[in-house]
């Protein structure tokens, strides 16, 4: 199973590390809100919206990264702090 790399976005990718922006240009799926999926117009691997319900997402994103996809999930602020990466 592969991991699933969260990454606080901030305002934009523009802030981002290289090192970052490299993870997720490598990754199979990026799953985030709309606004900041629409921010990374170069990648041409598979997008998941993240909606509500949430755990249908949550559910996909399990799925993806037990069967070997990788798997990067973008998220405003600070995803440890009452954001998604502490979704169970």
């Amino acid at each position: 199973m592969e991991r699933v790399e969260v990454v606080g976005m901030g305002v934009g990718n523009a802030d981002l590390p290289q090192s970052l922006l490299k993870l997720m240009e490598g990754a199979d799926i990026l799953a985030g809100g709309r606004r900041l999926l629409e921010g990374m117009r170069g990648f041409g691997g598979k997008r998941l919206v993240i909606e509500s319900p949430v755990s249908v997402i949550l559910e996909k994103i399990r799925d993806a990264a037990g069967s070997g996809k990788r798997v990067v999930v973008l998220a405003d602020g600070d995803p440890g702090f009452f954001g998604i990466a502490i979704s169970q």
